[in-house]
């Protein structure tokens, strides 16, 4: 365990009231879930290479033991988790080794559970915090990136984990493996430099107004940041948008991007929303955020209108961000159409084409001749397609994961990362202590700790042999845009 010294020591203890997470609450061990819901199946097959253990997790009792090499597969059948190496006795079981596990052919640290729910099984890894961030960061950035940024993304991700705990408590679980909550791959995407990173902020967590607070964090901004009330609905003091001075356009992915849909997409799109308009003819930014975001977009169609706003702009649509502008577009055969319809009349000189507006003279006097206004209306703002301009990917709101890699590069350190993207937060490093009432935080000024040397890394490098994620940084890092 490394030393921490302390300098100017001033701590400040933190009664359970007045913070979010106090000790008894703080995760050391995280539920995961990687088979729920839609993504359950029937059967689950596991092994390691060394012995397993499996137990009646209703009763706590020993079930069997599975020998190192051995594939077996479990089955839901009958209410019950079934298998031919022991007689079915419970709903569910706890499977645990010595040695890292495989579900499914992937490796992962921890223990399992599984349990039958409606004939399929429900499969939950039990591992430790350190475990789990080691593997999340080979996913949401790429191991090859600088140690800071990576150090941001841990901080982040803890906090986040922490906090977000209770999303799946109805499945039995804390958190799951995918981009609804954060991606987690197991052991395949550990690395030695996601291990480091872990282990140099180990407890380090960021806390807004003494609480612990969630991290939110997306792929990249294109210039400017979101605040939370212009995304989602509550406005969070240490969430508030800014122009970002150091993501590179040269480093980050869809830092600019362009789609464009045609009329008949977006019709389609409304109609199985239930918004439909009728025939579209317009598409009209109605509301912007301080920083450029789409608050409000209104479709204008021939049966009235209708408007999306937040985040359902970028869900409707698919779209990278809600940071966009419109640009309409005519067919080249309609544009070279006269915009009004023509009539010919009879005058002094001959028959004459004239066009709106026009006046001719009769017996009664001076006579405008009428066009019908619902016409012309649809000839002014019917348009073909729309092409939408935009910047970042993701919700915007709190760090920028190109702008992490951007500043490390620079040669800013995860302290400073995380104090530009969040607001007035404080970096402490949480220390839980015996009291379940009690959780200890020591500002980060006043603790140094002390890293490992070149030798101690080159001693793991060798010994764990990681699976380093060969990565530049581009579309196949699994962005997990945390918040939607």
């Amino acid at each position: 365990m490394r030393k921490i010294r302390l300098f100017f020591i001033v701590c400040l203890i933190i009664i359970s009231a007045h913070i979010s997470v106090n000790a008894a609450e703080y995760k050391d061990v995280l539920r995961v879930g990687l088979s729920y819901g839609g993504s359950a199946k029937a059967t689950a097959s596991f092994s390691s290479n060394a012995d397993i253990d499996i137990y009646n997790v209703n009763t706590e009792e020993y079930i069997a033991t599975i020998d190192p090499g051995t594939t077996f597969t479990l089955n839901a059948r009958e209410a019950m988790v079934q298998c031919d190496y022991f007689e079915s006795v419970t709903d569910v079981v706890r499977i645990e080794s010595t040695d890292t596990i495989f579900y499914n052919g992937k490796e992962y640290r921890g223990a399992f559970e599984v349990r039958n729910n409606g004939d399929l099984l429900r499969v939950i890894n039990i591992v430790k915090m350190d475990d789990y961030l080691a593997s999340l960061l080979g996913k949401e950035m790429s191991a090859s990136w600088p140690i800071e940024a990576l150090k941001a993304q841990a901080v982040c991700a803890r906090n986040y984990a922490i906090t977000i705990g209770g999303k799946h408590s109805s499945y039995g679980f804390d958190i799951c493996a995918e981009q609804h909550c954060q991606v987690y791959g197991g052991v395949s995407s550990e690395a030695v430099s996601t291990r480091r990173a872990v282990r140099e902020t180990q407890g380090v967590v960021v806390t807004y107004e003494d609480e612990i607070v969630p991290l939110y964090y997306f792929s990249c901004d294109g210039g400017y940041t979101e605040n939370s009330e212009d995304v989602w609905t509550a406005a969070l003091g240490y969430l508030r948008g800014k122009k970002d001075i150091y993501e590179n356009p040269q480093y980050a992915t869809r830092y600019n991007w362009s789609v464009t849909f045609t009329k008949e997409q977006i019709e389609d799109i409304l109609y199985k929303k239930n918004k439909s308009v009728g025939e579209l003819l317009d598409v009209v930014i109605e509301e912007k955020s301080e920083n450029n975001g789409v608050i409000k977009l209104t479709f204008i169609g021939t049966e009235g209108e209708t408007s999306i706003t937040k985040s359902s702009v970028r869900s409707y649509f698919n779209l990278y961000s809600n940071t966009f502008t419109i640009e309409r577009h005519k067919n080249e055969a309609e544009e070279e159409e006269t915009a009004y319809p023509t009539l010919n009349v009879l005058t002094g000189s001959g028959i004459s084409e004239i066009e709106k507006p026009s006046y001719v003279l009769s017996s009664n006097g001076l006579y405008e001749i009428s066009y019908d206004a619902e016409e012309e209306e649809k000839i002014e703002e019917g348009f073909d397609s729309y092409t939408l301009n935009g910047h970042g990917w993701g919700h915007l709101v709190g760090m920028s994961q190109w702008g992490a890699y951007s500043m490390a590069v620079e040669g800013y350190s995860y302290k400073d990362i995380l104090n530009f993207y969040f607001t007035d937060i404080e970096i402490a490093q949480n220390v839980v202590v015996e009291e379940e009432d009690k959780t200890e935080f020591v500002t980060d000024n006043e603790v140094e700790i002390e890293e490992p040397t070149e030798e101690e890394l080159d001693a793991e490098a060798e010994s764990e042999e990681f699976e380093e994620t060969e990565n530049d940084g581009n579309d196949d890092i699994q962005w997990s845009d945390t918040g939607l």
